[in-house]
């Protein structure tokens, strides 16, 4: 059974997409060392950010959530949704809040990695009560600043939200999360039988169209009933 892949980071930095998760090594990148390479990257990056100033909220991909405030300067500990968390929260790099207060743009001007937490200092962020009031919220960047992916790859925000029918037009219902990995994927998929787990394979989804948010399977005999959760 030939699997489809999916992509749980999303990060958009050219080059980055081919490297092991977890580091560089020590060779060089195309002529570059691993310094000059994130930090052509980075810039790259920055500039692209600049770009999107006035995308609105649901057109972003969210990047990470800010778990608690750190320290006595207003830097803020984050949770981050990409494995390339160095790069995407650079110093220079803009991302976007949703609060009470509005949609915001932040800043990041200082930032350090705590394991495999960045620690993040946001400009105009300089008290504990000013981080502490950006506990919990979402990290967002425009969809456009994402890497494009080859055929059968996608991003897990785009499978999330697709209906799913069977290649005979029975409707299935919506696919609400992705468990697992690229290795071995499960849609999990909520409609009238309850939720159904249905593997992300080639012989199984037949057609992925993210841009219609539809997924067509061509279910063996039982699987359906095989994996009904009722609730």
């Amino acid at each position: 059974m030939s699997a489809r892949s999916w992509i749980f980071e999303t990060d958009a930095i050219d080059g980055l997409t081919n490297l092991p998760i977890g580091g560089f090594g020590e060779t060089e990148i195309c002529g570059q060392s691993e310094n000059q390479f994130v930090n052509s990257q980075t810039r790259r990056y920055v500039n692209l950010m600049n770009e999107w100033a006035d995308i609105e909220w649901a057109d972003m991909v969210l990047v990470g959530r800010i778990a608690r405030s750190h320290g006595l300067k207003g830097h803020v500990v984050v949770n981050p949704e990409t494995d390339f968390a160095e790069v995407r929260f650079a110093p220079g790099a803009t991302l976007w809040t949703r609060s009470d207060r509005g949609d915001e743009q932040l800043v990041v001007v200082s930032s350090r990695m705590q394991g495999v937490r960045p620690v993040i200092g946001f400009q105009g962020v300089e008290r504990v009560e000013d981080a502490e009031r950006l506990s919990g919220l979402e990290l967002r960047v425009p969809e456009g600043s994402l890497q494009a992916l080859g055929d059968g790859v996608y991003y897990q925000h785009q499978l999330i939200g697709c209906a799913v029918e069977t290649t005979a037009g029975q409707r299935v219902g919506d696919v609400t999360r992705v468990d697992g990995g690229a290795a071995g994927s499960l849609l999990a998929i909520e409609g009238p039988r309850g939720e159904i787990l249905i593997p992300l394979a080639v012989d199984i989804t037949t057609q992925v169209d993210v841009a219609a948010k539809r997924i067509v399977i061509d279910p063996p005999e039982g699987l359906l009933e095989l994996n009904e959760k009722k609730h």
